[in-house]
């Protein structure tokens, strides 16, 4: 679940949409299943920071620091780059996101893909590591394993 800030109409509401939902959506998760053990997947951004002075990376930052205090076992954090839109058409287009992504696309193979991620590309990484479960030597502490967007796109590229 994500905005961006000029959607939400402040920061007070990006906030509440980009952190305090899906941190919610987490603890009911949690609560419904107190005794197992759980395996939570996480899309933030690329230089996501809680300590941030910027909104954006700060929210997401405080939302992986907030998510992985909840006890999960297994917490795996995607910190996918721009997330290139690369499916249907939009209901609403956004010339400047189309800009971007085309200079993205050229970018990735310039940067080793550290310019951007299509959301389908994160969709499969985020489903490959979900299907892998957690392991059956699932300690007492939890768990956090953080993908960058190389580790998004070579997740998503294996057979």
């Amino acid at each position: 679940m994500g905005t961006t800030r000029a959607d939400a109409g402040s920061a007070e509401n990006f906030v509440k949409i980009d952190h305090d939902i899906p941190l919610h959506v987490a603890r009911l998760f949690k609560e419904a299943n107190p005794s197992k053990p759980t395996h939570f997947c996480l899309l933030t951004s690329a230089g996501s920071s809680a300590t941030s002075s910027f909104l954006y990376p700060r929210t997401k930052g405080l939302l992986e620091k907030h998510i992985t205090e909840l006890g999960f076992t297994h917490v795996s954090i995607f910190r996918s780059a721009v997330l290139l839109h690369d499916g249907e058409k939009r209901e609403k287009p956004r010339m400047a996101e189309g800009v971007f992504a085309t200079i993205c696309k050229v970018l990735n193979p310039l940067t080793g893909g550290r310019a951007g991620s299509g959301i389908s590309t994160v969709a499969k990484a985020m489903t490959k590591v979900a299907e892998k479960g957690i392991g059956a030597d699932a300690g007492s502490q939890t768990t956090v394993d953080v993908y960058d967007n190389r580790q998004i796109i070579k997740l998503a590229e294996e057979q």
